[in-house]
């Protein structure tokens, strides 16, 4: 899933709208970004996420920005 963060989490924006999702990105463990979409009731959809351990994507996530 490497390199299709960025076009996944805009395609559900692009479905569901800004009205129920907002896109986040913050930089990886080798500097480069990832994408992902949080929900209105701040549930994370990352459809590529499984690129990642577990305890780097909680640290991703944590530094995103809107």
């Amino acid at each position: 899933m490497f390199g299709h963060c960025h076009t996944s989490s805009c395609c559900l924006y692009k479905i569901f709208g800004s009205e129920n999702l907002h896109t986040y990105r913050a930089k990886d463990e080798t500097g480069m970004f990832h994408w992902w979409a949080i929900d209105k009731n701040n549930f994370i959809i990352d459809l590529t996420w499984t690129q990642f351990s577990k305890s780097e994507v909680i640290s991703i996530y944590s530094n995103g920005r809107k």
